[in-house]
């Protein structure tokens, strides 16, 4: 397929009001070398309308035309023929866009062009969607021509948003698969045809990527816009050039919605392209004719070319209806041909007609036709019988040209013609009835014709309904069910009285009062009756019950509820609605939550309206947290308090802040209490452990260093003796200890409260030292502070000799 290109746009028939329309159009050129056993499509559009005969609105009827290359095909296909889409599509599947698709189904030809080398086929599909919704119906395939300077061998997907059930049309629009523009032009022009059903504004824009709903690369022409009044233009000048082919898509919207124009524009030598003759021949370019199905509509379209290298004209025609007749035709600078349309269904579309000279340049001018479909109505699908048919006949959208109605029914013509456009009917019994009306219209046409349109009432017997009770209403017996019975069948029913339920539209209510009840039976098709009944009542209860309140405290998890009235002998009462067997209308140890208390009449059986009491939990007590610590003699922590958030906090020493500080100096036991909002108050303790210091009683004593003539040894020491709690000591020198920690190879073991400190140097003056005492463990320590004094070494006085220098 590397050799295909397409053009898409929307066109063709637009259907009734209730119809909502999307039209694609694809057309698919093959020039130049062409692909072995492709098809080349030429042309293609999809419209789709909602077929009236569906109340639901879910059945669409889709209408598929695409054009392909003549050449392909063998034997070649005539007008009136089939062929496949297998054959001609290459088995291209259509998505209805709700999960499923067809690929096989058959075209009819309805048109073939030999000189261009294409043939039109198309396809009827009818699909009914389960649910109202919008869906993306589309087909896709590749590839585009091989030749194009832009979007070469591109893929195309055709895409067509499906409203069901919307009353917006999109725009139609018709352009010719090629258009030729004259080379060497800054702005070469032409004009994108397009109509609105609705008649809202349109406006133009070059499309994109998003717009056709393409995943694969697409780029517009260098040099072509478009305003947004429909007037396109495109730079045909060099590095273009004669016998280019590009690529280009148009934009339609109604501010709704959109359509979509995918054409080609080829480049052709620059002559005088031919001019349409108008003014009573050839319809104005971009006029709309009118007119009512079935009223036909003639017309003859010439064109002339006076430009003397012209020798050839060719007359032809894009997006003709269906019903429409109009042949193709060629000759020499004058060319004309007859076009006649009978329109069979409702619409609108656009015609484009081309005159192009043999060069290659073109005129285009385009027709809309909207035919208009005269449409009957009743006041309703269904009428009752007794009331009167009331039927309503409307020219159509737009429409005017009716001079009068005939309107038909079960005993032939109702009252007679006239320009009055509604009828009544009297007297119908049940049945099923057929209508129609046939207008006579004016538009279009030399003589007057006719369009009839037809629709059908079904006349519904009135049902008969009776409604019974099961009794009366009683303090044991509190309810009564109301029974509504009918002989007509797809009955509903609606109860209406004082006080009663009903379930759904079914035919049984419950009702729990006196009074006057009635319900109306109704078909499915609205029809109704009506029955009543009265229920009777003899209770009388008791008034709701006064209660007094005893709520939980601090210290008491339940509460007590007493019923101070009505009181008597006859009374008792009931806290859950359920066990009457208190006579004293006192409940203690009641546990928190919402209770109904209610009084009973033993005599009458009658329960007193409810009384709603509700039992407060208990007041919270606050859980508090305190942890023990174990600290050395001497030293300070801090004691916290967790769980007096909002409370009132008093401790054992009088401080009242969440944390304290104490330094006890014994083992002591501390406590807290706290006290919240409610008065509800808790306490916690926590012990303060001490653990030993180490101690002494006798000062330690440090002995200087001895002496070896006149040097001093390090046999210095410091020693302590009665030592408690005390299991090793190490030194360092200076005022604080910088000393291993305990357990380190250099701590001095504690032996029967004793402990030396050897091998200390001689200081050369009095030096400080620090000596640490660790308990067991290491858990706590001691630091004292020791000055070593130095030793001074002399010689003694009997071994002194005497040394005498002389000169």
């Amino acid at each position: 397929m590397a050799n295909l290109y397409q053009v898409m746009t929307y066109s063709g028939w637009l259907g009734r009001r209730w119809w909502a329309l999307i039209l694609l159009f694809l057309f698919v050129h093959s020039l130049g070398v062409q692909t072995a056993h492709a098809t080349h499509f030429r042309y293609g559009n999809l419209t789709w309308r909602q077929l009236p005969s569906d109340v639901s609105g879910r059945t669409i009827e889709f209408k598929l035309t695409m054009g392909f290359r003549l050449g392909f095909f063998s034997p070649t296909p005539v007008v009136g023929g089939t062929f496949s889409n297998a054959t001609a599509n290459s088995s291209a599947a259509f998505n209805y866009g709700d999960g499923t698709s067809i690929t096989s189904f058959n075209f009819l030809v309805t048109t073939v062009s030999t000189a261009d080398d294409y043939v039109y086929g198309e396809a009827t599909l009818t699909h009914t969607y389960a649910t109202a919704a919008t869906v993306t119906a589309f087909i896709e395939a590749s590839a585009r021509l091989s030749t194009l300077q832009n979007n070469a061998d591109g893929r195309y997907r055709i895409n067509s948003t499906v409203n069901v059930g919307t009353t917006n049309l999109p725009p139609a629009s018709t352009l010719p698969p090629i258009i030729n523009l004259p080379f060497n032009q800054a702005a070469a022009s032409f004009t994108v045809p397009a109509s609105d059903p609705n008649g809202n504004a349109l406006t133009f824009s070059l499309a994109t990527a998003a717009d056709l709903g393409a995943t694969y690369a697409f780029t517009q022409p260098t040099g072509l816009s478009i305003t947004s009044g429909g007037v396109a233009t495109f730079d045909t000048r060099s590095p273009k050039a004669v016998g280019q082919l590009y690529n280009a898509v148009v934009k339609i919207s109604d501010g709704q919605s959109f359509v979509v124009v995918d054409f080609l524009i080829r480049i052709v030598a620059a002559s005088d392209p031919p001019v349409f003759v108008y003014g009573g021949v050839t319809p104005a370019n971009n006029s709309t004719i009118q007119t009512y199905v079935g009223c036909p509509v003639s017309f003859t379209v010439r064109a002339t070319d006076t430009d003397p290298t012209s020798n050839t004209i060719t007359l032809q025609a894009v997006g003709v209806p269906p019903g429409a007749t109009f042949s193709p035709v060629t000759a020499s600078n004058t060319v004309a041909s007859p076009f006649s349309f009978t329109p069979t269904t409702e619409g609108t579309s656009v015609t484009s007609f081309i005159a192009q000279d043999n060069i290659g340049n073109q005129t285009i001018t385009s027709v809309t036709f909207r035919v208009i479909q005269p449409m009957l109505s009743a006041n309703g699908p269904v009428v009752c019988a007794g009331n009167t048919v009331n039927l309503t006949a409307t020219a159509g959208t737009s429409a005017s040209g009716v001079t009068n109605y005939t309107f038909r029914g079960p005993g032939g013509v109702i009252g007679s013609t006239s320009t009055t456009n509604t009828a009544s009917v009297n007297g119908l019994a049940a049945g099923v009835y057929s209508f129609s009306v046939t207008t006579t219209n004016s538009v279009n046409s030399n003589s007057a014709c006719t369009s009839t349109a037809v629709t059908s009432v079904t006349v519904d017997a009135l049902p008969t309904v009776t409604l019974t009770n099961s009794g009366t209403l009683t303090c044991t017996n509190t309810s009564v069910t109301l029974t509504a019975s009918s002989s007509a069948s797809a009955i509903s029913y609606s109860f209406s009285g004082p006080a009663f339920s009903q379930s759904s539209a079914a035919n049984t209510a419950v009702v729990t009062g006196a009074g006057t009840y009635s319900v109306v039976a109704t078909t499915a098709s609205g029809c109704t009756a009506i029955a009543t009944t009265t229920v009777s009542s003899n209770t009388v209860a008791p008034a709701a019950p006064t209660v007094s309140l005893v709520q939980p405290s601090c210290t008491l998890a339940t509460g007590t509820i007493t019923i101070t009235a009505p009181t008597g002998a006859s009374l008792v009462y009931s806290i859950n609605g359920s066990t009457y067997a208190n006579t004293t209308g006192v409940f203690a140890g009641v546990a928190p939550g919402s209770y109904s208390v209610t009084v009973r009449n033993t005599n009458s059986g009658c329960t007193s309206p409810i009384t709603s009491v509700t039992v407060t939990a208990q007041p919270p007590t606050p859980v508090l947290t305190l942890n023990s610590v174990s600290v050395c003699s001497g030293a300070s922590t801090t004691l916290s308090v967790g769980g007096c958030t909002g409370g009132t906090l008093r401790w054992s020493t009088g401080d009242n802040t969440a944390s304290i500080v104490v330094i006890p100096v014994v083992t002591t036991t501390y406590s807290a209490t706290c006290t919240n909002a409610f008065g509800c108050s808790a306490t916690a303790s926590a012990t303060v452990t001490i653990r030993p210091t180490p101690t002494y009683t006798g000062i330690p004593t440090s002995t200087p260093a001895n002496c070896v003539g006149t040097l001093a040894t390090n046999t210095a020491h410091i020693d302590f003796t009665t030592l408690q709690n005390t299991e090793r000591a190490d030194i360092s020198i200076g005022t604080s200890y910088a000393g291993p920690a305990y357990g380190a190879i250099s701590n001095r073991i504690v032996s029967g409260g004793a402990v030396s400190l050897i091998s200390l140097p001689n200081p050369s003056t009095r030096q400080p030292y620090t000596v640490r005492l660790f308990s067991a463990s290491g858990t706590c320590y001691v630091d004292v502070g020791i000055v070593l004094d130095p030793t001074t070494c002399q010689c003694p006085a009997s071994s002194c000799v005497k040394v005498s220098i002389k000169r």
